[in-house]
């Protein structure tokens, strides 16, 4: 037998001498598989590698095999030496398949390589001595990995030896030869020089034609082989590496050099130049840049129309399989890097030979042509490496032969659709393939169907699937599973994409019974997503319908569609049932409850007792029981008879706690009582007990002062099943002997009182709205956004519950000493009820099939992840949700992990112990309250991805007005919750509400300060407070933090408001008026700009620029006062634009601007000093452009000056003159924003991207938005 598929042996005996030896095997594995690492650091991308990866096998060691690359094979084999272990090779499937999965790139971390060849027994199973020393010079750090690869590939064209063992390393490696030439060492010379190698026993031979090696062959080059009397090349030596000059891939014209005997430089050898070399025997070869290269350095004089016109001559006397040869070769294809030869000219030269392939498309060889193919889609496509001519010439040809040949036509489809499905239909549609016609290729043969079942049932071929192919699919799928997913898995999702098709509605039944079949088989999970995926469809009244009609549909009730309606429930089962009959009913409610829920009380009621009173068998009474004693007030006297007559003559239906226990203290009398059998009195006993103690929880749970409790209202069972899930008893008092039932009723009820469930050990944080958006924008943060979930947070919660404070010292106790890896912060995501009864017990591990259970692939136990939108998928009081509106709890928690297996298992982590892939890592514990302990929970909605946005956005917004108000935000969180007021004084956190102008705020570290409006922001972390205040090196930021929690007291300017006190002390206060317009004349003469006012901080300013709304101000107070209302109001103007150079300075200059006006109330204000109107008019001079008026009036309105508000005169003012000067924009009454005015805004954001400094143009459809919509799109745009 031959075995055709590797390059490393063809039969099975040929397989077994290479595993015997050893040396051959390690040579192998460190030629193709380290070798190939190596080429994946210089460019990862290159598309014979990643062809190469791709086309690989399965990659599990167990199942690799003869049809596997030599990459993968040589680790299989290598183990089976007993090189490395099991483990160590898996570490390498993995990396493989992540190499697979385009998640290795080009200069990729060595480290974890490095780890995995120490693992390997090398010194037993050694390669080599050659590789041996390549090997490692790379573990011990003198070379890098490049270099490895790189003075491997020379070895092996040195050294036949190797290359039986390293074809497809090498015909990988020889596309990497201008790589090589960039390929540094770990400290490049500046003058790089070229190492020599002496081989002493080695001859120089001719090359023969079939070693020619594409994109390094020159003008002429030399094979290095073993002359056969020279044995194992004793002579060449690795006691250096083999390094490389860059003159070695260049192709410049260089002088030829001397040989010296025996001593070869790997150097190309020149041969005498040729002045009319042979056109035809150049281009035998098949590779144009070279033979273009070697005629033009043998012509040097020559241009390149010469070149041209050399070649197309040439053409004429080619012949056909010479000319197809050229046209395919991809090579000729690729841009040119060279001294000699242009893009211009290859394209020109390739050109008549790609139009005569062309020509003869049809009968191109199919083999040529798949490869050819192959290098088009991942070069044109992807690399980007070929001339956009030639991708063009190339894709017709392809076109071309694909048209007549539709046997390869369906060879291209198999090989497209074996990996990276969403490119599928591009790549195909670009090669002129119909997408439909491939799908349909791909599902009317039944092979091609169980080899491609993971396309096609994918969503990327919803809408080309006919209803009969969807059927078989269905069936097939269990029979051709899907790697890493199981097949019901696949089902529910195949089947949920085809459900989009709003057709489906109209259907018959076929479509809906493949969908009830596939919806019976899937677990609760699957379930959800099912309902999810055709809620709000067309298909959705349909699919509900179908259930409905499978109830009576086969002779008996179908109890799974009783199931499925039970989950969809709503109006639409509703009214279903609504229209059943009285028989149809009854015989539903002989086998499920179902109809409880929907059928009108007294009717049903009435029902039951005539089903009673017949002797019908129902399969339970216990929810007969339920019914009536929650569900019917009062019961009718004939009912109570039907009831009572029905307990007494079927003791042994009505004989359990949750059948005459639940029923007896609704109906139930002492004659009743003694007409019952021992068991059901006893039952009765019991459930009096229950009855009592739980309402009494249930009062307790559902307070109105309980922050948390269940959204909606349970049952007494659903209360007992949660109480006992988490093992909570209350006592049971027992009936004393001759003691009446009403007497020992009355006693019960009495004894109810003391139960009382645990407190709920959380206290509710106030927060704000504000900092309601952080936190939702902080936990985004923190999202993968591989689920499609987002939440805002809507409360926040400080816990400490006791079991857990205990159990995890405890825990951490018992783990002394051994495994147990600590992890903060983690998360887990759970209803309503659960978070009432966790926060009062802590965890417990609920059984599998309650109905707030999903998801138990790793065992019985608690389940976290350090993803936010993993749990958030199960926030929902039903188990899996992904409903927009959907509420619930988020839990923030340290973990301690334990020994694996025995204390936790682990998924989507390195070494996890479930190693099938999932989408986000996530871990399970079986000592929850030892090993979990909650700090803070948080009451969560979600929200749609565009609402995510819309917070991002005004949080983002809110972040940029507050650094131009001035309000840089100091975090200084106190871990130890002590908080300090000054030096002496230390107050605990939930003593205070504030620390003066410090804001008491919580965090995941602690209690938090925060302080607004200071000069240098930023978060603060402090573990022990008294420490840090009486440390000596901490002096300056302790004085920064009291100083910051006190008022700031503005910077004066001493020399400017020395000259103020001189002069006002000269001035008789007594003169009132006087002095008033005294100091307006002084403030006019001396204020001439912002920066005076912003560094005096006169409290006597406003007061004098009140005189001017005075009926007593002089004409010279009015003089006064508008000469500094013109000085303040100019460099108001000049400071903002002076700044609007850059967002920097923009931004700096409002907040000087705003400061001064929030400082002075005099100055601002619809009355002060400068008002939106003193603005304008200095902006009417005329000395100003639209653009700049825009940037001033803009800023203005951002931060919002007093007297522009809504509908007021400045407002108007300003409206009125931006419709005069027509300068792109106005103000918007009603939500404070600019907008256009007559549509042209554009130079109004083109104003605002110059003063940001930004390069990009901005989106059309902000055109007609408001300033506050673009200046945030340019700052998102910038943040990029």
């Amino acid at each position: 037998m031959v075995l055709n598929e590797n390059s490393l042996y063809r039969t099975p005996q040929e397989r077994e001498e290479l595993v015997a030896d050893v040396q051959k095997t390690a040579d192998a594995f460190f030629i193709n598989f380290l070798g190939t690492m190596g080429l994946v650091s210089i460019d990862s991308g290159k598309t014979v590698l990643r062809q190469s990866i791709m086309d690989d096998g399965k990659l599990k060691m167990i199942n690799v095999g003869d049809a596997n690359k030599d990459m993968s094979l040589s680790v299989k084999l290598y183990m089976e030496t007993g090189a490395m272990t099991s483990a160590t090779a898996n570490r390498i499937s993995r990396l493989l398949f992540a190499l697979k999965q385009r998640k290795v790139s080009s200069g990729f971390d060595e480290a974890e390589l490095e780890d995995i060849v120490s693992e390997i027994k090398i010194a037993s199973h050694r390669p080599s001595p050659r590789i041996l020393k390549l090997v490692n010079s790379w573990m011990d750090g003198e070379i890098t990995l490049q270099q490895y690869s790189k003075t491997l590939y020379m070895l092996i064209k040195a050294m036949k030896d190797y290359q039986p063992i390293a074809s497809e390393f090498m015909e990988i490696a020889r596309r990497y030869l201008t790589n090589f030439a960039d390929v540094k060492g770990k400290e490049e010379r500046k003058d790089p020089v070229l190492k020599k190698t002496t081989l002493a026993s080695l001859t120089m031979e001719p090359m023969d034609s079939s070693d020619y090696e594409r994109g390094y062959q020159r003008d002429s080059d030399v094979n290095l082989s073993m002359a056969a009397s020279a044995g194992a090349a004793k002579g060449f030596s690795m006691d250096d590496p083999i390094e490389f000059a860059p003159s070695d891939f260049s192709f410049k014209k260089e002088e030829p050099k001397k040989s010296s005997g025996l001593e070869l430089s790997l150097d190309p050898i020149e041969e005498p130049k040729q002045t009319k070399p042979d056109v035809l025997s150049i281009l035998k070869t098949g590779e144009l840049m070279h033979s273009i290269e070697t005629w033009v350095r043998a012509n040097p004089d020559a241009s390149g129309a010469d070149a041209i016109a050399t070649f197309s001559e040439a053409l004429r006397y080619a012949g056909e399989k010479e000319r197809i040869m050229i046209a395919l070769n991809t090579d000729n294809a690729m841009k040119v890097y060279s001294d000699y030869v242009s893009d211009a000219i290859m394209q020109e030269v390739w050109t008549p030979f790609a139009s005569f392939a062309l020509s003869k498309a049809s009968t191109l060889q199919n083999d040529k042509m798949q490869k050819v193919i192959s290098e088009l889609l991942n070069v044109a496509l992807e690399d980007g490496t070929w001339r956009s001519d030639a991708v063009e010439i190339m894709q017709k040809i392809a076109k071309a032969f694909l048209a007549s040949n539709p046997d390869s036509v369906e060879e291209i489809v198999k090989n497209e659709t074996r990996f990276d499905y969403a490119s599928v239909r591009r790549r195909l549609e670009f090669l002129g393939i119909d997408f439909a016609e491939a799908v349909n290729i791909l599902a009317s043969d039944y092979e091609a169907r169980r080899e491609h079942i993971g396309f096609l049932t994918s969503e990327f071929t919803y809408g080309f699937l006919d209803q009969e192919t969807i059927d078989k699919l269905l069936d097939e799928i269990h029979a051709f599973p899907v790697d890493h997913e199981s097949s019901d898995s696949r089902a529910v999702k195949f089947l949920t994409n085809q459900l989009q098709d709003p057709l489906l509605g109209v259907r018959s039944g076929d479509a809906f019974e493949v969908f009830a079949e596939v919806f019976y088989k899937a677990d609760k999970e699957n379930k959800d997503r099912m309902k999810l995926a055709v809620t709000n469809t067309p298909a959705y009244s349909d699919v509900i319908h179908h259930f409905a009609d499978s109830v009576f549909g086969y002779g008996y009730i179908n109890e799974d569609a009783i199931k499925a309606l039970t989950l969809f429930g709503g109006e639409n089962v509703r009214e279903w049932v609504h229209g059943l009959r009285d028989d149809e009913i009854l015989s539903i409610i002989r086998e499920s409850e179902f109809v409880n829920e929907f059928v009108e009380p007294q009717r049903l009621a009435e029902l039951y007792a005539h089903a009673l009173d017949n002797n019908v068998d129902f399969y339970s009474y216990s929810p007969i029981a339920s019914f009536f004693r929650d569900k019917v007030s009062p019961i009718s006297a004939a009912v109570l008879r039907s009831l009572r007559d029905s307990m007494v003559r079927n003791p042994h239906y009505w004989d359990s706690r949750d059948s005459v226990g639940v029923l007896f203290p609704v109906i139930g009398n002492d004659e009743l009582f003694e007409s019952l059998q021992p068991f059901q009195q006893t039952a009765v006993e019991e459930a009096v007990n229950n009855f009592y103690t739980l309402q009494k929880a249930m009062g307790e749970i559902f307070s109105d002062d309980v922050p948390i409790k269940p959204y909606d209202g349970m049952t007494l069972d659903r209360l007992r099943e949660v109480m006992a899930y988490n093992n909570i008893q209350f006592p049971i008092l027992p009936r004393e002997q001759g003691e009446s039932y009403s007497a020992f009723h009355e006693r019960v009820k009495e004894n109810a009182a003391n139960a009382k469930p645990n407190v709920l050990y959380a206290e509710e944080i106030k927060i704000s709205d504000a900092e309601k958006k952080r936190l939702t924008v902080e936990f985004e943060s923190r999202n993968s956004h591989k689920h499609g979930t987002y939440f805002e947070v809507l409360r926040a919660f400080d816990v400490n519950i006791p079991v857990q404070a205990s159990e995890w010292v405890d825990f951490a106790n018992e783990k002394a000493g051994k495994e147990n890896k600590v992890m903060s912060p983690v998360y887990h995501g759970t209803g309503s009820i659960g978070a009432s009864m966790i926060l009062r017990y802590g965890f417990a591990v609920v059984e599998s099939t309650d109905k707030s259970v999903v998801g138990r692939m790793l065992g019985d136990g608690i389940y976290f992840s350090d993803v936010v939108d993993k749990v958030a998928q199960y926030i929902g009081d039903i188990g899996y949700s992904r409903g927009i509106g959907t509420k619930g709890y988020i839990f923030e928690m340290d973990a301690q992990l334990g020994e694996q297996w025995t204390d936790h298992q682990s998924a989507g982590v390195p070494n996890a112990t479930y190693q099938k892939d999932v989408v986000s890592p996530e871990w399970a514990v079986f000592k929850p309250n030892g090993q979990l302990r909650i700090r803070r929970a948080y009451e969560v909605q979600l929200i749609s991805k565009n609402d995510m946005m819309s917070i991002q956005q005004k949080a983002l917004m809110e972040s940029f007005a507050d650094s131009i108000r001035g309000k840089e935000t100091a975090n200084y969180v106190f871990m130890d919750g002590m908080i300090p007021l000054s030096k002496s004084v230390i107050k605990r956190f939930d003593e205070i509400h504030r620390a003066g102008r410090g804001l008491i705020d919580v965090s995941a570290k602690g209690p938090m300060v925060v302080i607004k409006g200071v000069e240098t922001g930023g978060t603060f972390f402090i573990k022990d407070t008294k420490e840090w205040l009486s440390n000596p090196a901490n002096k300056q930021e302790v004085q920064r933090f009291l100083s910051s929690i006190r008022r700031n007291m503005d910077s004066i300017n001493e020399s400017l408001k020395q000259k103020y006190d001189e002069f006002n002390n000269s001035l008789n206060l007594a003169d009132g008026m006087g002095s008033a317009s005294k100091r307006l004349a002084w403030y006019a003469a001396n204020y001439k700009n912002l920066s005076d006012i912003d560094k005096t901080v006169s409290l006597d300013l406003g007061g004098a620029i009140a005189l001017g709304s005075s009926s007593k101000a002089s004409a010279d107070d009015y003089k006064n006062l508008k000469e500094l209302r013109d000085n303040l109001a100019t460099d108001f103007v000049n400071t903002i634009l002076k700044g609007a150079a850059t967002q920097e300075g923009y931004v700096k200059a409002l907040r000087k601007v705003k400061k001064v006006l929030a400082d002075n109330t005099g100055l601002g204000g619809a009355s002060g000093a400068i008002t939106p109107s003193t603005i304008l008019q200095v902006l009417d001079t005329g000395k100003y452009k639209a653009d700049e008026i825009n940037l001033v009036l803009g800023g203005l309105y951002l931060f919002g000056m007093r007297g522009m508000e809504a509908n007021s005169d400045g407002e108007r003012a300003v409206n009125m003159y931006l419709k005069k000067v027509k300068g792109g924009a106005g103000i918007s009454a009603h939500h404070k924003a600019i907008a256009a005015v007559k549509g042209d805004v554009k130079q109004y954001y083109m104003a605002a991207r110059d003063a940001f400094k930004t390069d990009f143009t901005i989106a059309e459809e902000c055109s007609s938005g408001s300033f506050e919509a673009a200046l945030t799109y340019v700052l998102i745009e910038s943040a990029k």
